[in-house]
């Protein structure tokens, strides 16, 4: 069993990057030996990533904020309004993302109305 204070942060800091150097990407919290560790020293797998300024895997980092702010642009094209948080497939990432549905939509240079707020 490995304890909590054979490392330091900085050695657990190396061991997240020596794996994502070896996957070429950004590791699973799952994919660590040590990641209860890593939870415990930086109290998140998230802020963990953020020393190294790594972005989690996932579906999330499968997308640049552009790239989302283009996909909210295009889906009112296409239905030639602004669309529902439910009509869009990637509207979860784009919530969290941006922290809301109203702030991507201002984001992406689309005026959310009253009742798009609440969908």
């Amino acid at each position: 069993m490995i304890t909590l204070a054979r490392y330091t942060d900085q050695e657990l800091l190396d061991l997240i990057q020596q794996k994502a150097t070896e996957f070429g990407r950004t590791p699973r919290v799952t994919e660590m030996e040590v990641y209860k560790t890593i939870l415990r020293r930086f109290g998140s797998w998230k802020k963990a990533l953020n020393k190294l300024e790594l972005k989690p895997f996932g579906k999330e980092s499968m997308y640049t904020d552009e790239e989302l702010l283009n996909i909210l642009r295009e889906e009112k094209c296409k239905l030639g309004r602004i669309p529902k948080y439910v009509e869009v497939k990637q509207g979860c990432t784009i919530r969290r993302r941006f922290g809301s549905w109203r702030a991507a939509l201002v984001k992406s240079g689309l005026q959310p109305t009253k009742s798009l707020e609440q969908s």
